[in-house]
């Protein structure tokens, strides 16, 4: 695939926004996936990197939005249809797993999305974890002539509720 070099320039600096926006995590403990409970920590409020890192279905969404975002631009600002379309725009040396560690099921993914207020969910555990928790990928409503902004972020089951699929 050839990118044209403000082409380049546009995916660097949407990659670049997609690693860095700010979240706030929830303080409460994360699942490592192996059992263990591992604390956030206390002195401070935890980073999303800090959040991401200690939670294997973050990390899996994590490496999914990086894909997603290069499928993104090189697709003219359109979503993939399926998440299996984003498998070539992978990270090198990353292979993308689209299977939640927690219940051994497929993310749930749609372009369309499930709507909450200005925020839109496109994938998501397919169940909550041990904590009450499902990791997403939430992205605002989509606006072609703004920059996209994407964050994953853990959604407590009862707030997960009150996201609608469009048109309802």
């Amino acid at each position: 695939m050839r990118l044209r070099k403000g082409s380049a320039i546009g995916l660097s600096m949407l990659l670049a926004m997609a690693g860095c926006q700010p979240t706030t995590p929830s303080p409460a403990p994360v699942h490592t996936g192996g059992g263990a409970v591992v604390p956030l920590p206390t002195d401070h409020a935890p980073s999303a990197e800090e959040a991401v890192a200690d939670d294997p279905s973050a990390a899996r969404l994590q490496d999914i939005l990086g894909a997603m975002l290069g499928y993104y631009v090189a697709h003219r600002n359109r979503l993939p249809d399926t998440l299996a379309d984003i498998k070539p725009y992978a990270d090198v040396g990353t292979t993308l797993n689209f299977t939640s560690p927690y219940s051994g099921q497929p993310y749930v993914y749609s372009p369309a999305g499930l709507l909450g207020g200005d925020k839109k969910l496109i994938v998501w555990d397919p169940v909550p974890n041990k904590q009450g928790m499902r990791w997403c990928i939430i992205i605002p409503h989509m606006d072609p002539t703004k920059p996209i902004q994407t964050e994953v972020v853990p959604i407590p089951e009862a707030t997960f509720e009150a996201f609608v699929p469009p048109f309802q």
